[in-house]
C-alpha cells in the first residue's frame, strides 16, 4: 500500500497503456523504450493528442520516451540503471514496485536475447535497491517452444522470475504470463 508503482514498456511500440494509467493515477511514474524511430513518431503523435485534450481540459500524462535497442544489451543496462536511479524516483522515501511488460517483444530478438534481457531487468531492479518488481507478458520464452507452463516456469526461473500466472494462447506470442521477481538470497 505504501509503494509507489512505475511501469516499464520493453518494446513499448504503439501501445497507449502508459498514458491511460498515467492519466488515471494507476502507476505514478511510466517509462516505454523502443527503437529510435518508433519512439520519435510516438512522442509526436502522443504531444499533438496532449495539446488536443488540454484545449478541452482533459488531463494527459505522458510516459517518458528512451531509445533503445533491446538486443543491445549493455545500452539496455544503462538506460533501466538511469530509470532505477532517476532523481524523481529517489526523491521520496517511499519504496518502488516496478512492472515490466513484453507483449509480442521478445519474439522479434535476436536468438539468445529474450532470457538475458528478462535477468537483466531482474538484476538491475535487485542492484538498483528499488524494491519489488513484477513481469506481466503477452510474449514468447526461449527454451519454450509450446505452451507447457513447467517449461515456461523453468524459463522465467533461470532469468531470476517466479511465475505466479501462466495462460498460454494461440499464436506467436503464445506465452502469457504474470511472474514477480524472486525474492533476493540476501
Amino acid at each position: 500500500a505504501n509503494k509507489r508503482i512505475r511501469l516499464i514498456s520493453l518494446g513499448a511500440g504503439y501501445d497507449i497503456r502508459s498514458v491511460r494509467w498515467l492519466s488515471s493515477g494507476q502507476v505514478d511514474e511510466a517509462w516505454e523504450l523502443d527503437i529510435p524511430a518508433v519512439m520519435e513518431s510516438k512522442r509526436i503523435m502522443l504531444e499533438r493528442l496532449q495539446r488536443r485534450r488540454q484545449r478541452s481540459s482533459q488531463t494527459t500524462v505522458l510516459p517518458i520516451y528512451r531509445s533503445v535497442d533491446l538486443n543491445n544489451l549493455s545500452q539496455v543496462q544503462d538506460v533501466l540503471q538511469g530509470i532505477l536511479t532517476d532523481e524523481h524516483s529517489r526523491s521520496n522515501d517511499q519504496e518502488w514496485h516496478t512492472i515490466f511488460v513484453s507483449e509480442g517483444v521478445l519474439i522479434y530478438l535476436d536468438p539468445t536475447i529474450p532470457g538475458k534481457l528478462l535477468k537483466l531487468c531482474a538484476d538491475t531492479v535487485r542492484t538498483g535497491g528499488t524494491g519489488t518488481a513484477s513481469l506481466c507478458m503477452a510474449d514468447r520464452l526461449e527454451n519454450s517452444p509450446g505452451g507447457e507452463e513447467l517449461a515456461g516456469r523453468e524459463e522465467l526461473a533461470r532469468s531470476s522470475w517466479e511465475l505466479m500466472d501462466w495462460c498460454p494462447k494461440p499464436g506467436l506470442a503464445r506465452h502469457m504470463a504474470v511472474a514477480r521477481l524472486f525474492p533476493s538470497s540476501s
